[in-house]
């Protein structure tokens, strides 16, 4: 069982390790503050079963760090059990608001903490297997979604591999952030030419490359810090948690890694065009202010999207244009102010003013 306890007084937190080493539990590290005890949390390769916190520590209190530990989504259950000399109920009460599993007072009896460790234990166990459980039932889910067409705008679940969650346990994780805690890096990435890989390929196909797209979007990141969520319509949205200051994942490298030419080998010459948007970083971050700008990001996705197909389009007008009359691209610089005033994105060879085309035709014949 590995534990993490989390105390500013040096002497208490020496007393507490040698109570635990006592009882037989030897995978213990400790934290002096509630700064140091987050970095341990974010980046510890092996998550912690049991979290014992003191309540009075500077800055951040116990009762805090445990509403900020529970908003982790690798620490939703995890047991945690607070350590005070503080006995009143008002206390006992914020600290179980917290999302505390269990409260002991001191001075602390070793037989009275090893009961509650065991009992701890037998939580954490518990909530692994329910986990396992959950984690086979979402995989037969994903099987047998694999035999299923979904409608191109529906939010197809992923494989539950670290770092991967669902649209809306993204959005509710930002929704349980404390405000001003953490350092926030928001982004969304959406594949421009979605539906043509769409009609490509087959259905278990299209589900292995959205799969193969979050897999690249997590290798530029830390996938301990980060959640990456398949919104549908071939939109992606990352979150990057840090709780300390001036995160340095950017756009270009995350782009970088999805510069893939290989995502089904292949099986298809369809290659995905993505694009990205950032969201802007607010003066301090609350719940509503994150979901909002996952919003905002998602939006400024979908919207290049569509920025980037009217081009493509206007592109392929040009290209028809100058095979017909034998005109040089350069004449043909008007069509730039035509899109621009009609704000058409939907331009098709076909449908595009045909009196405008006969003469220009014409006038260039």
């Amino acid at each position: 069982m590995k534990i993490l306890t989390v105390d500013d007084d040096q002497f208490a937190l020496d007393i507490l390790v040698a109570a635990l080493k006592g009882a037989d539990y030897q995978d213990v590290i400790t934290a002096s503050s509630a700064d140091r005890a987050l970095e341990k949390l974010m980046f510890e390769q092996e998550p912690f079963d049991c979290i014992l916190l003191d309540i009075r520590m500077p800055k951040i209190d116990g009762i805090e760090l445990c509403r900020m530990i529970r908003s982790m989504p690798s620490y939703g259950s995890t047991p945690i059990i607070m350590i005070s000399a503080l006995t009143d109920q008002h206390n006992i009460d914020k600290a179980m608001a917290a999302g505390a599993t269990d409260y002991v007072t001191k001075p602390f009896k070793g037989l009275e903490l090893g009961a509650r460790l065991r009992a701890a234990s037998l939580l954490a166990d518990t909530l692994q297997k329910r986990a396992k459980e959950n984690l086979e039932l979402h995989a037969l889910q994903l099987e047998m979604s694999f035999l299923t067409k979904h409608d191109l705008e529906t939010a197809i679940p992923l494989e539950p591999n670290p770092g991967v969650v669902t649209d809306l346990e993204l959005e509710n994780g930002l929704l349980k952030l404390p405000e001003g805690t953490f350092d926030l890096e928001i982004m969304a990435f959406a594949i421009a030419n979605i539906q043509e890989i769409y009609d490509t390929i087959a259905v278990a196909d299209f589900q292995k490359f959205l799969n193969a797209v979050a897999g690249k979007i997590l290798s530029a990141v830390d996938s301990s810090t980060s959640n990456v969520a398949y919104f549908g319509k071939g939109a992606f949205a990352v979150v990057v948690q840090s709780p300390r200051s001036g995160c340095t994942i950017t756009e270009a490298g995350i782009l970088s890694a999805l510069k893939s030419k290989n995502y089904l080998g292949p099986r298809t010459e369809v290659q995905p065009v993505i694009v990205s948007a950032r969201a802007k970083h607010p003066d301090y971050w609350s719940a509503q202010r994150a979901y909002g700008c996952l919003l905002d990001a998602l939006k400024d996705a979908q919207s290049k999207c569509v920025d980037h197909l009217g081009q493509s389009k206007l592109s392929e007008y040009r290209k028809e244009i100058c095979h017909e009359t034998g005109a040089a691209p350069s004449k043909l610089w008007f069509l730039n102010s035509i899109a621009a005033r009609k704000k058409d994105t939907k331009i098709r060879p076909k449908r595009v003013a045909t009196r405008q085309k006969t003469r220009l035709v014409q006038r260039l014949g």
